[in-house]
């Protein structure tokens, strides 16, 4: 017996020797080393699966984003020039403009539109007072009745301004053409300009071609085919099928509006991005996801494999890995932000402090360079050293606008950024912004966005946000430039003239009007061409710039007429001594179509010495009957309103 178990405990003896021989740290290292090199596999092939779904996502999105901004730009430059061209139509309308003049008009603006926006284009074209007119120099057969047609129809029916009329196929080029129609104020007149798709059409294929098994259209509002980068999908109406692909999309998008989504059909599986345009229009970008998709699909299945026997440390993995791409994400947004922003703040109200979110971890990291801005961030910084906490944050910000804001925005933004007003001015509102001239003299806008608020209400956390927005001010006061002037000949239009002179009368700013035509424009269009009496509408435009200050306003009504408003100018004597240096300056005008011959003008003129009330008609009416008067004499001539003594020749 003694034997035996003497025999057991040396075999037991020799294992533990034999384990100890191994080393159990060396035991734990590899068993470690296995553990984690499982891990790091299954974490990457998360990661790999994760990086390939949003890269389709994203290819998806960018496709959609990127035609919806070339369309949108493509349309808004013919949304624009309809705009214009009802208003102009209107105008002449008012000013009881013939046909051919208002077709005139049309072939000009046709010609323009050719030139700089589709050379396709049939141009601006339309019914106008029951007159079918048309741009292009296009004459209809004889029954041919514009009033039946879509463009019409639909313009009527919608009663509504602006109207993009569903696209057809153009039965001579065979490209696919958009409408787009302006109703006249008189609610019967419409004009409308047709644009080429084939642009759009060309780039749905790029799209098509960009990512095998991709996909890019445009539907209308009613789920019909615009664009589609299969030429065969064409004219299709989606919402109006069943049991399709396009019916899936077009269905998830106009009837659950949706925007990104996967649809499946048959044994594929789609990535849909949807991008809205104008007219209620979508941009679409679908990606199959079935090729994509085979090495991500083959790496999870592995991947479940290996979890489920370390499913406990994968857990705590997947919510390391899940925090680090918040993170990672978060950094993009803030990237993205940091793109727009120039400066952003956290602002703590009741502590007084705040702290910068993204000058240094945004612009300092390299992935925005804050010079690529109009406003450099380092102007709106409010740091104390190289600390972002600030503790005093009011002071900090009274003293960046002492320093980074110009003088003549540097009042407004002091109230702006008074912490203790803030409760007052977000009263049922959760934002607000301040435009303002930074210290270089460039445009910006400053943000205060609201965090948090307490149990009653008060503010308790703000963002402060700072953006350039120069070349957006001066695009939008371009605009406006444009908007307000005639564009023949640099001076304010009818609109824009008289608003101006009517706010001067409510304001009862003494001056004089004077109203002025050509003498026998007519005669010149007739003799010489439009050509030449265009040159003498911007000679007599170009004399008035020369006679009258930059605080009068100087207007053109239409055609060769044109109307003054000479503030200051309320007796006859200083009256005179205009008339006679614009005379002069008009005897000045050369045309060398026009030979020896020259230009003269009749002047009719009324005075206004802000005592009373008068409105812009009464002083028209009052110098329109002088102008009638001055026309009796010939050359230049002007009449002044309840004197009747024609003042004849310049100067005198």
């Amino acid at each position: 017996m003694n034997s035996k178990n003497d025999d057991v405990n040396v075999i037991r003896t020799g294992i533990w020797e034999a384990l100890g021989s191994l080393g159990l740290r060396n035991i734990l290292t590899a068993m470690a080393v296995i553990i984690i090199t499982v891990v790091a596999l299954s974490f990457g092939f998360y990661a790999l699966y994760s990086s390939v779904k949003e890269s389709i996502s994203l290819r998806s999105e960018i496709n959609a984003r990127k035609f919806s901004k070339d369309f949108d730009e493509y349309l808004l430059t013919g949304l624009n020039n309809i705009k214009m061209a009802s208003y102009s139509v209107d105008m002449l309308l008012k000013n009881s403009a013939s046909s051919d003049e208002i077709r005139e008009y049309l072939v000009q603006e046709s010609a323009n539109i050719k030139s700089s926006i589709d050379s396709d284009s049939t141009g601006i074209y339309g019914l106008v007072n029951d007159y079918f007119l048309d741009g292009s120099g296009w004459i209809p057969d004889a029954d041919y009745d514009p009033k039946n047609r879509p463009w019409y129809q639909e313009t009527i029916e919608n009663g509504v301004p602006i109207t993009f009329v569903k696209p057809y196929v153009d039965k001579q080029t065979g490209n696919l053409m958009m409408t787009i129609t302006g109703l006249l104020g008189d609610g019967r007149s419409v004009i409308a300009v047709d644009l080429s798709l084939k642009e759009v059409q060309d780039i749905t294929e790029r799209i098509g071609q960009s990512v095998p098994g991709s996909i890019g259209m445009v539907l209308d509002n009613s789920g019909g085919v615009v664009a589609h980068s299969d030429r065969q999908e064409l004219k299709r109406e989606y919402l109006k099928e069943r049991n399709t692909l396009g019916s899936l999309i077009a269905s998830r998008i106009f009837r659950e509006h949706s925007t990104q989504f996967e649809v499946a059909f048959g044994n594929t599986s789609y990535m849909v991005y949807a991008e809205p345009l104008a007219g209620g229009w979508v941009s679409v970008s679908a990606i199959d996801t079935a090729e994509l998709f085979k090495l991500p699909r083959f790496i999870m299945q592995f991947s479940v494999v290996v979890l489920l026997s370390i499913a406990l440390i994968f857990i705590i993995v997947v919510k390391i890995a899940r925090r680090n791409l918040l993170t990672q994400k978060l950094n993009m947004q803030l990237a993205s932000v940091g793109a727009i922003y120039v400066c952003m703040y956290d602002i703590d109200i009741p502590g007084n402090s705040c702290s910068e979110i993204c000058y240094h971890s945004i612009f300092q990291s390299g992935l925005f360079s804050s010079e690529e801005n109009d406003c450099s961030g380092k102007v709106f910084a409010v740091r104390n050293g190289n600390s972002s906490l600030v503790e005093d944050a009011q002071a900090a910000f009274f003293r960046m606008t002492e320093e980074a804001v110009s003088e003549s925005s540097r009042k407004s933004m002091r109230q702006f950024v008074d912490f203790s007003t803030l409760d007052e001015r977000f009263n049922g509102v959760n934002t607000s912004t301040e435009e303002f001239l930074d210290s270089r003299n460039k445009w910006c806008r400053g943000r205060f966005i609201v965090e948090k608020r307490d149990s009653a209400g008060k503010i308790v956390r703000v963002l402060w946000l700072v953006e350039s927005i120069d070349r957006e001010k001066r695009n939008r006061e371009k605009l406006r430039y444009l908007a307000e002037t005639d564009m023949m000949t640099g001076i304010c239009n009818r609109g824009t003239g008289e608003h101006k002179i009517s706010a001067m009368l409510a304001e009862k700013q003494s001056g004089m009007f004077m109203l002025l035509d050509i003498d026998k424009f007519k005669r010149v269009n007739d003799s010489f061409g439009h050509k030449t009496g265009d040159q003498a509408i911007i000679g007599v435009a170009d004399a008035l710039k020369k006679t009258f200050r930059n605080y009068d306003v100087l207007m053109r009504l239409g055609g060769d007429e044109f109307a003054v408003f000479a503030l200051g100018v309320c007796t006859l004597d200083k009256a005179r001594e205009v008339a006679a240096r614009f005379f002069q300056n008009v005897q000045k005008i050369r045309i060398p179509e026009m030979g020896d011959r020259s230009v003269n003008v009749s002047v009719g003129a009324a005075f206004y010495s802000g005592d009373t009330e008068v409105t812009f008609q009464e002083l028209y009416e009052q110098a329109d009957g002088c102008t009638y008067i001055s026309k009796k004499t010939e050359g230049n001539s002007i009449t002044y309103y309840e004197i009747h003594d024609p003042d004849n020749g310049p100067g005198q």
